[in-house]
């Protein structure tokens, strides 16, 4: 009887589970999972932000028989990446809060050696397991206890059909595969593992990624940071107003079929009491006086989001002891954040006071930076764009091999 009572609730359990992730997908349009606590960095679903871990040691190797380009080639950052960690260029008294540690940041760590594993056979890690032969891709999958070596033409489909809506163009499905492909293995080169979601690809979306699963983005001769996003506000962030870090292919450019996403325009709403204690408890200000005045956009960046603000007239913050300068990535990121309360899907926001409420309007979905899913779904159907189109546009100066 036990049996039989653990069979059904553990069946129960599996279709509860599959009920909740069709439902992502059900709607006429890319549906957008955006974890509690987290908002999607690369892409909406099989990245998350600020999500990546350490590499075990048992995957380092200095004499590793794999010496692929893309990793002889990229074992540490562009050199042009900024050590100044704030977007603003603000007084030496102001800096970048710690937790915005993301890809392309100077906060990361490069250990002295780094290399995939070997290619020549399968090789066990510290858990007994045997490495995939070929080339590996070291990620953490969210579901897996440990980081773990995959084959690419097994892990990359998976989080494709996860980042994905598996009705997006070819060219657009491609393009993803290339630059998830380009953006793991930076991490990697530099000793991270991402932490992704997957879920099962289609025969479709397995073919597909299959065709270019050899190929990744280099700019002068090493593999990219690809960072990506679900859409922009009209224009792609530069990694220096987002992450402070100045790198050549992550630049400003235009993205011009985003405001079909169906996020575009999305509506944020909180109590005024609900701001006044977000603002309060993330950043030290206390907020009185009309709600109509506490939000002022100041300026805005090279994309169109919004750049320095005030709040409360207030034009930094405390955070953790510290002060930092007041943007819409602040307000985004940290400052409008309350376990259980909905987060701003984008740095671009509007503000108006409805009675008791407040009501954020945002344009684009993630960070902004890099290549736009939408961006490179609409350029394909409505401009034509092959899958090398989409990401030369998106990642300036860039080469594709």
């Amino acid at each position: 009887m036990l049996r039989k009572l653990l069979a059904c609730v553990m069946a129960g359990t599996v279709l509860l589970s599959a009920f909740t992730v069709t439902s992502y997908f059900a709607a006429g349009s890319v549906s957008i999972v955006n974890p509690p606590d987290h908002q999607s960095s690369s892409g909406q679903l099989g990245m998350v932000e600020n999500e990546v871990v350490d590499i075990p040691d048992s995957f380092l190797s200095s004499s590793s028989d794999e010496t692929t380009e893309s990793s002889s080639q990229s074992s540490e950052p562009d050199s042009s990446v900024s050590s100044s960690a704030s977007s603003s260029a603000p007084p030496s008294s102001v800096t970048a809060p710690p937790p915005i540690a993301e890809p392309g940041s100077s906060t990361v760590s490069i250990p002295s050696s780094v290399a995939p594993p070997p290619s020549s056979s399968s090789t066990p890690t510290s858990s007994g397991e045997d490495v995939p032969t070929g080339e590996t891709l070291i990620v953490k999958i969210s579901s897996e206890p440990s980081v773990g070596a995959y084959a690419v033409n097994d892990i990359l489909p998976r989080i494709v059909a996860m980042e994905m809506d598996g009705r997006m163009d070819d060219e657009a499905l491609k393009a993803q595969a290339v630059a998830t492909h380009s953006y793991i293995k930076y991490q990697n080169s530099i000793g991270k593992a991402p932490v992704v979601y997957v879920r099962a690809p289609s025969a479709r979306i397995q073919s597909l990624v299959e065709s270019v699963s050899s190929q990744m983005i280099y700019y002068n001769g090493r593999v990219i940071d690809a960072t990506y996003c679900a859409s922009t506000a009209g224009r792609t962030e530069s990694s220096a107003d987002v992450w402070g870090g100045y790198l050549p292919y992550l630049v400003s450019v235009e993205s011009a079929h985003d405001s079909h996403d169906p996020n575009w325009g999305s509506q944020t709403v909180y109590t005024v009491e609900q701001v006044r204690n977000m603002v309060k408890q993330n950043a030290g200000i206390e907020l009185a006086g009309n709600p109509e005045d506490w939000f002022k956009v100041v300026s805005h960046t090279a994309g169109g989001y919004n750049g320095d603000m005030t709040i409360g007239g207030q034009s930094t913050f405390t955070y953790n002891g510290k002060t930092y300068k007041i943007t819409g990535r602040y307000v985004q990121t940290i400052i409008l954040r309350q376990s259980g309360l909905p987060a701003l899907k984008s740095a671009k926001f509007d503000v108006s006071v409805n009675g008791d409420q407040i009501v954020f309007t945002t344009y684009g979905y993630g960070h902004g930076v890099g290549m736009s899913q939408w961006g490179a779904h609409y350029y394909a159907v409505k401009e034509g764009y092959s899958y090398q189109q989409i990401l030369t546009h998106y990642y300036t100066g860039v080469t594709i091999r």
